[in-house]
Formats: C-alpha cells, structure tokens, sequence
C-alpha cells in the first residue's frame, strides 16, 4: 500500500519508529482499568422488582442501598487515593452485602409463612368419616370432575391432598393439578404474594451474586493500598 492511500494518521505515523509512536503510559492504562468499575446492571436496581407485597418491598430496600452504595464507590474510585479509597469502599460494600443477605433471610421467612398459610386454606381439618366419604365419592372420577370438586369446597381438596395416594387413586401430577387449583381458588392472595415474594427473593440472590464483581474489585484496592508494588508485579 502506498502513502497516498493510507489515512491521514498512518501517514503520520508511517515515519515513526515503535518507540516514538504516542502509545499510552503503561502506568496511566493500569491505573484506570484498576479502578474503573462498571455500572450495575438495571436488573439489580430496585425498579426491576415488581409487585408492592412485603417480600417486593424488602427487595426494594436492599437493592436501593445496593445502588447508592455501587455508585458512590464508582465515583469515588474515580478521584480518591488508593489509601482512602480502599477502606471507604469496604465499609460501604460490605454494608451492602449485608443488607442483601438480610433481606435474602426475610423474604425467606416470608415465603414459609405464605406456604403454611396456603396449606392452612387448601387442606383444613376434616373429620376423618367425611374425608373418606369424599375420597370414595370421587376416586375412578376424571380430574377434572376432581378438580373442580376441589376448587369448590376446601374439605375435598383436603381430603385428597392430606390422604396417601394409595387412598386417592390419585397420580403424582394429579395431586399437582389438584394442589394448583385448590391454591387458585381458596388462598388467591396468599398465592399472589408467594409468586411476587419468590420472583423478589430470586432477584436477591442474583444481586448477592452480582456484587462478588464489586468484592473483586475491592479486594484489588486493598491489595494496592497496604502493598503499592504488589499490582505493579503481576500486570508486569
């Protein structure tokens, strides 16, 4: 290729040798990508948690101090000494961790609760007599005359979910169907605030995850505050 047809900059560059040309400082390339720190993703802000249950809110909770701190480690990463720096951004990240774990135990709680308050519903005390009236009354039946029997009155999904399936006649994905539509009829709300309290502790987790690319960081700062050259040796 000749000279008239390389860019502008090649022809500038053309006539240097490699030590002249305006590479970056190696030092300056190091210390930015030390303390550069990427934004966090908007699956971890406290907007993506849907829902205004208890479980939805302490979600909310933690994810916002996960933001504010996240953000004010970003900037500070971006002009205070690594002295300072590297103490400053432990407290706050580990203020943060803790909250997530926090709420990962509450919510946790919380979905415990709404099981057992969801089997209180669907499987109520029955007297023993009836509960087998009920069972003889239905085995041989197709499921969906069962199921909306269950669906009907809360003794007969009882009866069906409390009894061995021996008793029942009932196959493993039955139960399950009955389960699911006994759910949807006599605990609705419970069952509402199981999925949205699930779906925010599954978020939780994934942030609990997530931030072990902050801890990473944060680590390496460490590293260079008590042991300046320490860094410098392994980009070396």
């Amino acid at each position: 290729m000749t000279k008239e047809h390389l860019s502008p900059i090649d022809q500038s560059l053309m006539g240097r040798t490699r030590a002249k040309q305006p590479y970056p400082d190696a030092k300056i390339v190091r210390e930015k990508q030390m303390r550069a720190v990427k934004a966090l993703p908007l699956d971890y802000m406290p907007g993506s948690v849907k829902g205004d249950g208890p479980g939805a809110r302490e979600a909310v909770a933690a994810l916002s101090q996960l933001s504010s701190s996240w953000g004010a480690i970003a900037e500070a990463a971006k002009v205070s000494p690594m002295e300072k720096l590297a103490p400053a951004a432990r407290r706050s990240h580990d203020a943060a961790a803790a909250r997530l774990r926090a709420a990962q135990t509450t919510i946790d709680a919380q979905i415990a609760h709404y099981a057992n308050q969801i089997e209180e519903r669907i499987t109520p005390r029955v007297d023993a007599a009836l509960a087998s009236e009920i069972r003889s009354e239905l085995r041989g039946k197709d499921i969906l005359t069962i199921t909306k029997a269950a669906k009907s009155d809360p003794r007969v999904s009882s009866a069906l979910l409390s009894a061995p399936a021996i008793l029942t006649g009932l196959k493993e994905d039955q139960i399950v169907l009955v389960r699911k539509n006994a759910t949807e009829a006599h605990a609705p709300e419970q069952a509402a605030l199981m999925k949205e309290t699930v779906a925010a502790g599954e978020r939780i987790a994934k942030a609990q995850n997530h931030i072990l690319t902050l801890t990473q960081k944060v680590v390496s700062w460490e590293i260079e505050a008590k042991e300046p050259d320490a860094l410098k040796a392994l980009a070396q």
